[in-house]
């Protein structure tokens, strides 16, 4: 067994199926809207740009939506995934828009956290949603309480910002020392290896295990052993698209998928 283990959290300690993808979906209507561009999205054009690697946060993935549709006046949703395809057969980051990356983020928030938790966060009332958020149709999908394991060698390394995070460890029974505790606002975006070094040397380990969903995670991992690290990936299959993961495995000594962090823990503790 590896002597730290470092989770991820969306689709891995919590089911995040309904709430991301309808933050994203509804965002991304809400903002065409506002300014008269009509046309939908669906799980297949976030799926896609999931699949490029480099779209980890939500955010940056409902702007990047929204950047590469915004010439297009109206579209159905067949006609958005190939524009979508043809763009970034070409470019690796999305184009310039008019609007701010900030904007998105907080209509996106505002659905995604609910007016309690959006004020409790930012100290300020919504704007322009008033809903009760898609994060209160999370799940978890593990309680620690059912593992005896040492909460001084588990780390988090996610996309989420502090306190969100901490809204979802506490409903999986796992608040850890800060110091091994990095989310976006900590300054790293994955998959930036940092806090994993950071984290193996403050721990003073001599292995480490990362536990994640997404080809950003297995790519984290990827850099992390370029440094000279030595992490092991561990995949599991409950996040949204960690159906992307299981063929980019194969044949990589260091990386296994599982079928939850229930069978992770119950095999390797």
């Amino acid at each position: 067994m590896s002597n730290f283990i470092v989770f991820d959290i969306d689709g891995v300690l919590i089911q995040t199926n309904g709430s991301f993808v309808e933050s994203t979906i509804k965002t991304f209507e809400f903002v065409r809207n506002l300014f008269g561009k009509s046309a939908k999205c669906n799980i297949e054009h976030i799926s896609f740009l999931k699949s490029l690697g480099g779209f980890n946060n939500d955010w940056d993935l409902t702007y990047a939506l929204l950047a590469v549709s915004w010439d297009y006046p109206t579209f159905d949703e067949a006609e958005f995934l190939e524009i979508l395809k043809s763009y970034f057969k070409k470019n690796n980051k999305p184009p310039k828009i008019e609007i701010a990356y900030e904007f998105v983020k907080r209509i996106f928030q505002e659905y995604y956290l609910g007016e309690k938790l959006f004020f409790e966060i930012y100290l300020e009332k919504p704007k322009y949603i008033f809903f009760n958020g898609f994060i209160y149709q999370e799940k978890p999908l593990i309680n620690f309480c059912n593992y005896s394991v040492d909460r001084e060698k588990i780390g988090i390394y996610s996309g989420r910002c502090f306190k969100e995070a901490e809204v979802a460890l506490r409903a999986v029974n796992l608040i850890v020392l800060n110091e091994f505790y990095f989310t976006d606002d900590s300054g790293f975006k994955k998959p930036d290896p940092t806090p994993l070094e950071k984290m193996f040397v403050i721990n003073n380990c001599s292995q480490m295990t990362y536990v994640g969903d997404t080809l950003d995670d297995l790519e984290l991992v990827v850099r992390a052993r370029e440094k000279g690290l030595p992490v092991q990936f561990a995949g599991v299959k409950t996040g949204t698209y960690s159906n992307q993961l299981v063929n980019k495995i194969e044949g990589l000594s260091f990386a296994k998928m599982y079928e939850n962090v229930s069978d992770y823990l119950d095999k390797v503790l």
